[in-house]
């Protein structure tokens, strides 16, 4: 009988303290102490709280207790409970890469938050919206449109009525008026990256000028087509009989394929080829009769 009434006891005794105590974290009874007992936070009321366990409990040997009654379990278990300190931690990010590191946190919480560098501008061009550091490299695209003139173009009508040599503007040249649209890139200290005509968009367009010029050909002109007709002809005849004779034109029979027919264009149409073969032909015509009369 006395066993039962012993055991009903125990029952009434610890009853409440286990009920409150799995409310959770010692809500209840007074906060947390920040001690420890079996590994289980102590409330400050000297109750044990089943849900909250203590960190690194093991690393904390608990005392033994030199007072109190062995027969009083509840007496033992608060005594046992405060003979146990409880490190004290710093919860945060302990990641000096991270974005939220700090550097006081004793206890990494999992908070870390990995930097991403890029534009963090919105209005940028570029804009990354995974990045949460900036890196100063963000591009801005604007349209700009400038006003330009067009230059007008010169026509002339050839008459025999005016004068060699002279010009008579009979209509005026006018300039037109173009719309360029370009568009700009900056960078973030608004210095030019690079800059792209959009469109062209013609305002006013540009009026030509007429000119008249004489037809007529000067006496120097004739003079000058005559000795390159006259200088032209000699140096072919000269050239048959003469074939190393040190003529231009004998230079360019020695020549073959594309680059002779090159040669025979620019030789005849260019009117300084032929007067210089005139010139040595005349000089070795000089050259022979000298000869000739020293012998």
């Amino acid at each position: 009988m006395k066993k039962i009434i012993f055991i009903v006891l125990l029952m009434i005794n610890f009853y409440p303290l286990n009920v409150a105590a799995q409310r959770g974290c010692c809500s209840r009874h007074g906060g947390v102490s920040n001690q420890c007992s079996n590994g289980r936070q102590v409330c400050n009321d000297g109750s044990v709280s089943p849900s909250c366990p203590c960190e690194d409990y093991s690393s904390y040997i608990p005392s033994t207790s030199s007072s109190g009654n062995s027969s009083s379990g509840n007496s033992n278990s608060s005594s046992s409970a405060k003979s146990v300190s409880i490190p004290s931690y710093k919860y945060g990010c302990t990641n000096s890469n991270a974005l939220n590191y700090d550097p006081s946190a004793t206890k990494d919480d999992g908070s870390c938050i990995e930097k991403v560098t890029g534009c963090m501008d919105s209005n940028a061009r570029n804009y990354n919206n995974l990045a949460n550091v900036s890196d100063s490299s963000c591009e801005y695209e604007t349209e700009v449109k400038e006003t330009k003139k067009i230059k007008y173009k010169t026509k002339y009508k050839y008459t025999d009525k005016l004068d060699y040599n002279v010009e008579k503007v009979i209509k005026k040249g006018e300039k037109g008026i173009k719309e360029v649209t370009y568009k700009i890139v900056t960078n973030e200290s608004g210095n030019q990256i690079s800059k792209e005509k959009v469109s062209e968009t013609i305002i006013t367009k540009p009026v030509n000028q007429i000119v008249e010029k004489s037809s007529k050909t000067s006496q120097n002109d004739i003079a000058i087509y005559v000795i390159w007709i006259i200088s032209l002809f000699v140096a072919i005849i000269y050239s048959t009989s003469h074939k190393k004779a040190n003529l231009l034109i004998n230079k360019i029979k020695n020549k073959t394929g594309n680059t002779k027919v090159v040669w025979y264009f620019v030789y005849i149409f260019f009117v300084i080829g032929p007067i210089i073969d005139l010139v040595l032909i005349i000089l070795n015509i000089a050259k022979e009769k000298g000869n000739k009369i020293e012998k």
